[in-house]
């Protein structure tokens, strides 16, 4: 990974901006950056934000500030751009392949690397526009130094999701012609990635026709990648199973009366998972009845079942969107030393907070005491590994019961017990097994001896059994 600070200064990079950040960007981008996570975005994340004590002069002075940021790495179209502007093969042949030893080692014995990595590079930045699209994300400033060869998301600075559904929507002050509005993101991701590829024309071929041609080839084969996947995409919304020729129809109908209603496009999804989030007269239009009727008759084909459309609609669609409207109340706050508001709509954006709850190994007895202790926002659970098995909250006691007792200490590890460590919050506010101060006292003991403490290890069952019976399989994990 790469460590980055984003505001603290000229680079060789800043032409003539100051190089400086103000507070209330750098806890947008924090912010933003951590809600893509939790909603299953490839993003950079933030470490952390601080103030510098030092003013930005922008329209007026603001407070300054220095986020950290994290990325698989800071490579971008433009910095292959950059490369090529100087005319050097070889510097641009350093820069391919370092960026195919770091990001995709898959292609290294290929006998066309440069071909292979324009095709890579296309096919993560098709999944990450269409994940901007399943939640209607709109980046804002899409250039080319904007978007990152290993296809996360990067640059968060303009950036919003769509409240009410309309293709045109965008937040950039100074995108008056709707360049990077939400249904332009498709268009300028594949002329972004045309950039990319009239870089990498040198390596591809010495004969620059023949190397012009193949990268074409490569480009046009966006618009068909990019309109299956959105479709997939679609019918994961919508909780479809298998394909149907009519399914396009269908999506297309359902987003113009939700573009003529002015519906929101995070509640209409809610609406039709059957989470009424906010009551709505529109629900009860005509027009919306037919499609649901329509929309009912395809969710019943290829074996589909509710808790199975039900389970994916609810794995793709947000309950919880940084609102921004939300967002500016939070930095309005900050910027007058108030963050509760910040940290509270951070809370909230938390996975949790969009009751479902995904776990990633059926062992994992931490996700499922979480699960546990939200049980007033988490209403299910999918297992990506092993069985599905539906949990009833009343057999919580005894499962809960059974992960405690196999908390256990280990003075072999020197880890640092933090302030909201997930345990000591679970054990000191768990209402199922409350602690008396003198159990606290008792519990923090071992780790708080020296100062910092250490964390323990973990030893769970690798299958909680919910019937009574003893695991058969052990992990141990340090937490």
């Amino acid at each position: 990974y790469d460590i980055q600070f984003k505001g603290s200064g000229k680079t060789a990079f800043s032409r003539n901006g100051d190089g400086r950040a103000a507070l209330g960007p750098m806890l947008r981008e924090y912010l933003i950056s951590e809600s893509m996570h939790y909603l299953n975005i490839p993003t950079t994340r933030s470490l952390a934000v601080v103030k510098t004590g030092e003013d930005v002069i922008r329209e007026v002075p603001l407070r300054g500030a220095i986020l950290t940021r994290v990325a698989s790495s800071h490579l971008r179209v433009g910095t292959f751009q950059y490369i090529a502007a100087r005319n050097k093969k070889d510097e641009l042949e350093i820069l391919l392949n370092y960026v195919i030893n770091r990001h995709f080692p898959k292609i290294l014995s290929s006998k066309n690397k440069a071909l292979d990595l324009l095709k890579v590079v296309l096919e993560k930045q098709v999944d990450l526009v269409i994940n901007w699209m399943r939640v209607g994300f709109i980046h804002g400033v899409m250039n080319t130094d904007n978007m990152s060869i290993s296809g996360e998301t990067i640059d968060y600075g303009p950036c919003a999701f769509m409240d009410s559904y309309d293709p045109k929507t965008v937040f950039s002050s100074i995108d008056k012609m709707g360049r990077y509005a939400y249904c332009n993101q498709p268009v300028i991701t594949k002329w972004n990635l045309a950039r990319f590829a009239e870089s990498l024309i040198p390596l591809i071929d010495e004969n620059q026709d023949k190397a012009v041609k193949a990268a074409t080839e490569i480009i046009n084969s966006f618009e068909n990648k990019y309109e299956e996947k959105w479709l997939d995409m679609m019918r994961d919304k919508l909780g479809l199973s298998g394909k149907d020729e009519k399914d396009k129809f269908l999506f297309i109908d359902l987003l113009t009366w939700m573009h003529d209603k002015k519906m929101d496009y995070t509640n209409t999804f809610c609406h039709l998972m059957e989470d009424e989030i906010q009551k709505n007269k529109n629900y009860e239009d005509k027009d919306f009845k037919n499609w649901k009727l329509r929309w009912n008759e395809r969710l019943k084909t290829n074996n589909n079942s509710p808790e199975k459309y039900l389970k994916l609609m609810k794995s793709v669609n947000p309950l919880v969107i940084p609102r921004n409207h939300k967002v500016e109340e939070a930095l309005n706050a900050a910027n007058l030393n108030d963050l509760k508001p910040f940290l509270k709509l951070l809370e909230i954006l938390d996975l949790g907070e969009n009751q479902h709850l995904v776990i990633h190994d059926w062992g994992c007895a931490l996700g499922l005491m979480y699960a546990r202790l939200n049980s007033d926002k988490i209403k299910s659970i999918s297992f990506m590994e092993g069985i599905a098995v539906p949990l009833s909250w009343e057999k919580w006691p005894e499962v809960a019961r059974k992960i405690f007792s196999l908390l256990r200490t280990d003075a072999g590890e020197e880890l640092v017990l933090q302030k909201n460590f997930f345990v000591e919050r679970l054990l000191f506010n768990d209402p199922i097994t409350p602690m008396s101060d003198k159990d606290k006292e008792e519990y923090l003991k071992p780790y708080l001896d020296g100062g910092e403490g250490r964390r323990p290890t973990l030893t769970w069952p690798r299958n909680i059994p919910l019937d009574g019976n003893e695991p058969s399989e052990t992990l141990d994990e340090v937490v």
